[in-house]
């Protein structure tokens, strides 16, 4: 075979048109004239060999020599996943392979594992006598520095190639970015797939339990067992490596789960190991795998009861407290600071009705949820929902319901009119009980209290609000409500008038609802003084009662016509209040606005059905039925766990920010669920939606996660402020422990690479349970973060066990990892040792990069280039000089020019 040249970079080949261009310029040029040639064409010539080195060096130029000489690598894989057969078979391949070596054929042996070992280096001895007596750390299985150390050990002037004899299952280092970097050199690379026997093997391969636990919750653990073959073995749980359960399984080929039900014991990290014994069995090394959980304290749970006199969260507290709950039970009056609130992990509002809560009260509540991660949970009741007057207000935003009727309720609804004493003593502030005088007037605070009654009625129920002195006047004429906004304004224009006649304000109040088509009508009263009028009141009321129209009435005032009042709110069907105090008014308005709302209540048997698959419903699979609820609307995104009988909403949730939040539309005590109350599973079901609105990641600003992967845990943290957002700039290090942790050792850094995200990663293979402790703290010398106190102070202890290397995986063998290695190399897939140096061509080449000396040539020549220009030399000049100094003959003269000869007559 000739000597070949060729071009890395065919490209740079077009530059060879330069050439040309700088003869004619050098031509014809004014630099040349006057010069003799030989002084014009020296530097025209260094010229051209200087360009035309740097072109062909920037072609990547190589010279291919033939050669016979030919030379090959074994890699041979000694990694615990090939296992003594697979070694012995691949150790009896290459030894074929040498025997069948000729003369000019030369071959060495690297054996592998983790690391990588020189067996025989690289001659023409076929013998193996030392490659039995290397062992490599088979734990692991690194292809890639198999492959560095093999090229490393071909020669430039032979024909090489490495023959990678291997199960193809790698665990540590990248092959595919060795074999890039082998096959840029010209080095192929030839695969042999190891087929190893399938001896008996059974293995753990994973278990699956919550990355966080709180102190007594149930929980499932999940194990997956791999095995080539079917017969019976033991499951066995460790629990901090002592045994917690025991039990027989019957195994069958392939992977097969199981799954145990544990509670979880104690506080900090816990590490909970699954291990399978059988009586037939392989590698011991793959028979127990682990995880951890890191468990925390009990949650604690603050229950808001409604009517405490009626002790109604007493059955709910009870079951909470059966199911490793702490529960604080407190009056409405006493709902905590937005601080103090925090320190509970949920909230629970029973049969709380909102005019028991101050407006402050529900913004914390909405920012305990939303903005905090916490839970809330809803319990129903007469006085919850839209009976409780929650339309319109931070809690409702919050509920994954609508309080509005059902479509096949909202027809007949509410029709209510609000009839309002303007005469002029209504211009006087309001006296207290306690003899003092509000800066408002009682008009004042009957308008703010008739929009507030207004608020707790829904869009398509209708209201009306007629004022009186001696003469009626419509403020509101009786219609839809709408938007309440837009009742605001004509409910503000009321102004005092002249005397009081009650009667003038009823009679047109009833005629109205008379007309009304709603199912409930009522009429609120509200005045301050006596009735001058002598009207046959009795007449009246037994018009409205016909009509089904209730009347309640209030007094506001020291000279009310108490018994009066009583007698039309009496004959009314309705109540009668006297308002002791200012704050007192907008309450009784509100309450009576939804106890005129009946319609909300649904009070028929039935048997909750299940509608969406729902972990709160965990080994719940019948419940027993329900006296009542409350009727709603889901929203869209909400997740309907139970319905009633008229698939209307029972049990709803849903994430709400941060934070998650479920309803349920029934009471938890003796007038709708009496029947649950000895139920065997009240406990666990409340216990189940309780633990739900406490989500996993609710980690105090600091979320943890760690993966184990091949050569150590990997770290993320995610830091989050109070309301949600990024904390960005700050100094964050992981203390590892545990395991094979060393004694003080260093800190990992984890360092930010999102917003509020930050990532680490700690070194180790060996097995063990590690304790992980990640403390993150504002950085003060960092100006340019503006999304970072300077005090934030947050921690988080999480858990990560690595387990047995995946070395002992049970993976067969990975043909196509081997295949993509021949292919990027220009290798083959050898099914026999003969092929190894036969299907060899007789003579092959060995390729010479020449850029570095043709780079180097152009150096060399630069110099020269530069003097021949400014000295105008030329070595032909130089020689002929030297010759006449030294006395040489001057060569042959010049022929003198002919010339012609003229003729002459």
């Amino acid at each position: 075979m000739p000597f070949t040249v060729s071009f890395g970079t065919q490209e740079a080949l077009w530059l060879l048109l330069l050439l040309p261009l700088i003869i004619l310029i050098a031509f014809l040029g004014d630099s040349g004239k006057g010069l003799r040639r030989g002084v014009r064409l020296f530097p025209l010539t260094l010229r051209l060999l200087i360009t035309l080195s740097l072109i062909l060096a920037l072609a990547n130029t190589c010279l291919n020599i033939p050669t016979a000489d030919q030379s090959a690598v074994f890699l041979l894989d000694a990694s615990a996943s090939v296992g003594k057969h697979g070694f012995n078979q691949g150790l009896d391949f290459t030894s074929q392979a040498l025997n069948a070596m000729r003369d000019n054929q030369q071959a060495g042996v690297v054996v592998f594992g983790q690391d990588a070992l020189l067996a025989k280096p690289l001659n023409s001895d076929k013998q193996l006598d030392s490659v039995s007596s290397l062992k490599p750390d088979g734990s692991y299985t690194n292809i890639a520095e198999a492959v560095r150390l093999g090229s490393a050990l071909l020669p430039h002037d032979h024909r090489g190639r490495l023959v990678l004899v291997s199960d193809g299952n790698q665990n540590a280092g990248e092959v595919r970015e060795a074999a890039q970097v082998a096959a840029a050199n010209g080095i192929p690379i030839d695969v042999v797939p190891l087929k190893t026997e399938a001896d008996p093997e059974v293995s753990v391969s994973n278990v699956q339990l919550p990355a966080t636990l709180r102190d007594k919750e149930e929980f499932e653990l999940k194990v997956a067992v791999i095995s080539n073959y079917a017969g019976k073995g033991r499951l066995q749980i460790l629990e901090n490596d002592k045994v917690v359960r025991d039990e027989p399984v019957d195994l069958q080929v392939g992977t097969n789960f199981f799954s145990e039900e544990l509670v979880a014991d104690g506080q900090n990290v816990v590490n909970y190991s699954a291990r399978i014994i059988a009586g037939r069995d392989t590698v011991a090394e793959n028979n127990q795998f682990s995880a951890a959980t890191f468990i925390k304290a009990e949650p604690k749970v603050l229950i808001v009861e409604g009517h405490p006199e009626q002790n109604e969260a007493a059955n709910l507290q009870a079951a909470l407290e059966k199911s490793g709950i702490v529960t604080t039970v407190i009056a409405p009056e006493n709902f905590p600071e937005a601080s103090e609130l925090n320190q509970y992990d949920s909230l629970m509002l029973v049969n709380v009705p909102a005019t028991s809560l101050k407006a402050s009260d529900m913004t914390t509540i909405q920012s305990y949820v939303k903005e905090a991660g916490k839970g809330m949970v809803m319990v129903g009741g007469e006085e919850s929902y839209g009976l409780g007057g929650y339309f319109r207000t931070p809690v409702e935003d919050m509920l994954p319901l609508q309080l509005r009727l059902p479509s096949k309720l909202e027809y007949p609804s509410v029709a209510m009119v609000l009839v309002i004493d303007r005469s002029g003593s209504m211009e006087e502030a309001y006296r207290e009980a306690d003899g003092s005088y509000t800066t408002r007037s009682k008009l004042e605070m009957a308008k703010d209290a008739a929009y507030l009654a207004v608020t707790q009625l829904s869009s398509t129920d209708q209201v009306g609000v007629v004022t009186f002195d001696t003469e009626p006047d419509w403020q509101v004429i009786l219609g839809p409500v709408g938007d309440p906004t837009k009742l605001k304004y004509p409910i503000s224009r009321i102004r005092s008038g002249g005397g009081t006649s009650i009667y003038s304000g009823l009679a047109p109040a009833i005629a109205a609802l008379k007309r009304a088509n709603a199912r409930s009508k009522h009429i609120i009263i509200l005045t301050d003084g006596q009735d001058t009028d002598r009207y046959d009141y009795q007449s009246l009321v037994d018009e409205a009662n016909q009509s089904q129209i209730t009347i309640s009435t209030v007094g506001l005032g020291s000279e009310v016509n108490t018994a009066f009042l009583s007698y039309l709110a009496a004959s009314g069907g309705g109540r009668y209040s006297y308002v002791s105090n200012s704050d007192d008014l907008p309450k009784i308005f509100t309450k009576e606005a939804r106890l005129a709302n009946r319609s909300y209540i649904v009070e028929e048997p039935f048997t909750p059905a299940i509608a969406d698959p729902s972990p709160i419903l965990k080994h719940i699979e019948a419940t027993p039925p329900l006296l009542g609820y409350v009727a709603t609307l889901p929203r869209p995104n909400a997740t309907l766990a139970l319905v009633t009988g008229r698939k209307e909403p029972l049990l709803a949730y849903w994430q709400y920010g941060l934070g998650r939040v479920a309803a349920w539309t029934s009471d938890a005590k003796g007038r709708w669920a009496t029947n649950w109350l000895s139920w065997s599973d009240f406990p666990r079901f409340w216990s189940q939606l309780v633990r739900w609105t406490i989500p996993e990641n609710n980690t105090d600003g600091l979320q943890i996660q760690t993966r184990v992967g091949e050569d150590g845990i990997y770290l993320t943290a995610d830091a989050l402020s109070q309301d949600g957002h990024y904390l960005n700039g700050l100094i964050v290090n992981a203390q590892i422990s545990g395991g094979a942790a060393k004694q003080g050792a260093p800190d990992v850094k984890l360092n930010q690479t999102a917003p509020g995200h930050y990532e680490g990663f700690y070194s180790t293979r060996n097995p063990g349970a590690y304790t992980v402790d990640v403390f993150a703290r504002g950085n003060t010398g960092s100006a340019a973060t503006g999304d970072v106190a300077a005090n934030t102070n947050l921690k988080q202890t999480v858990g990560a066990v690595v387990s047995y290397s995946p070395e002992y995986k049970q993976l067969g063998v990975n043909e196509l990892l081997l295949k993509d290695i021949a292919s990027m190399t220009g290798g083959r897939v050898l099914s026999s040792p003969l092929q190894v140096f036969s299907d060899y061509q007789k003579q092959g080449q060995v390729t010479i990069t020449l850029w570095p000396w043709l780079l180097l040539l152009a150096v060399l020549l630069l110099p020269l280039d530069i003097a021949a220009r400014l000295w105008r030399m030329s070595p032909l000049a130089h020689l002929k000089k030297r010759r006449r100094r030294k006395g040489y003959p001057p060569g042959p003269p010049k022929k003198a020019p002919r010339l012609s000869r003229s003729r002459t007559g």
